[in-house]
């Protein structure tokens, strides 16, 4: 008896979906929280204005949403992506999500290892504009996801037509004349 392999679609199951939503909203939420502290906001401190008391909590979350949501990515790789590649399916904006991701990352890593503080500044501008785009691709791939599902929900139903009895000829359909 021979067995059928198992089928896999790249479709998310829900853990994954929340998961990965949860964590990116929230990944996103902190950034655009701490750019907005750190270029347009001061506090009056005891020697003049200073940065907001929230900017290293916002950065805090930010990291920790960050770990989840490469956990999360990194749930996707067996089958997910694996299949996604193997398909013809979104390949090319499942592979700019992937490049923009580890940029991504990488750029993260940086920033928190990054001693020189003018190559600092520089990598936090990179960072954060890489983090808009970041909101693009991401929103872009998981459209067109959504867009391939709606177009396969939308099937046009069969129109039967009636059995006739062995012999009989159905009558002709009435054409429609066009309007002048």
């Amino acid at each position: 008896m021979s067995r059928r392999p198992p089928q896999f679609s790249t479709r998310l199951p829900s853990w994954q979906k929340w998961l990965i939503y949860t964590s990116f909203s929230l990944l996103v939420s902190a950034g655009v929280c701490w750019l907005v502290l750190e270029y347009f906001v001061r506090v009056d401190g005891e020697f003049g204005p200073e940065r907001s008391p929230w900017q290293p909590t916002l950065l805090s979350i930010h990291g920790l949403a960050c770990f989840a949501f490469l956990v999360a990515v990194g749930a996707m790789l067996p089958v997910h992506v694996r299949l996604g590649l193997l398909g013809k399916r979104n390949r090319k904006s499942g592979i700019a999500t992937g490049g923009i991701i580890l940029f991504m990352a990488l750029t993260g890593y940086g920033l928190y290892y990054i001693a020189d503080d003018s190559l600092r500044a520089w990598a936090s501008t990179v960072h954060w504009l890489g983090g808009f785009t970041t909101v693009l691709i991401v929103s872009g791939h998981v459209w067109l996801a959504w867009k391939r599902h709606q177009t396969k929900r939308k099937t046009v139903p069969i129109q039967l037509k009636p059995h006739l009895p062995i012999g009989e000829v159905p009558a002709p359909e009435p054409q429609l004349e066009a309007a002048e």
